[in-house]
């Protein structure tokens, strides 16, 4: 090699790195490194103890600490809310050992007493309580929020929503995505 060519891969070496990280940051679509979820601006969730199935209070202690991915809607629970419970049901199972730090929370916009006993048996584990009104407050009331799936973060944020009819597995890429951010930090 002469010296022309020794000169030109040392620049090469030093001067590559920042023009691909340059070209990368300005020209590449960044669409593909994006979240799914709609980033929501930092609010957090109410601490008061929520009414659950039967009476008994629902303290929020009980998902300290943990994600919550929460679901609005009424005691009916028509085919949408239906498959709102079982969408983040499959999605705290596909997390494998990391399913342990997430719980699923819904929120019975009218009257608890009128939940379906056969529901609540085909999903154990989940967290049913009355909505309060500081719970409607921090969902937010310009879109109706029976339409979306929300992720509260483990320090009792409200942090994501979820568009309506999502797509599970980019809905996935994102839980395990915060996870492992998460369990990094």
């Amino acid at each position: 090699m002469n010296h022309r060519t020794k000169l030109l891969l040392l620049a090469m070496i030093f001067f590559g790195p920042p023009l691909v990280a340059y070209y990368l940051f300005w020209f590449a679509p960044l669409h593909r490194y994006s979240n799914y979820g709609e980033l929501l601006p930092v609010s957090a969730v109410p601490q008061s103890p929520l009414i659950g199935v039967g009476g008994a209070l629902v303290s929020p202690q009980v998902w300290a600490g943990k994600w919550v991915l929460v679901v609005a809607g009424n005691a009916t629970c028509d085919e949408r809310c239906r498959n709102s419970l079982v969408l983040i049901r499959q999605l705290r199972l596909t997390q494998g050992r990391e399913m342990g730090r997430i719980k699923r929370l819904w929120l019975v916009r009218n009257d608890i007493s009128k939940v379906d006993n056969r529901l609540l048996e085909s999903h154990p584990d989940l967290i049913v309580a009355s909505m309060s009104t500081e719970w409607a407050r921090v969902l937010g009331t310009e879109v109706p929020f029976e339409r979306h799936v929300f992720l509260v973060d483990p320090r009792g944020n409200l942090m994501m929503r979820f568009p309506e009819n999502p797509e599970p597995k980019r809905m996935m890429k994102d839980l395990q995505r915060l996870l492992y951010a998460n369990k990094a930090a």
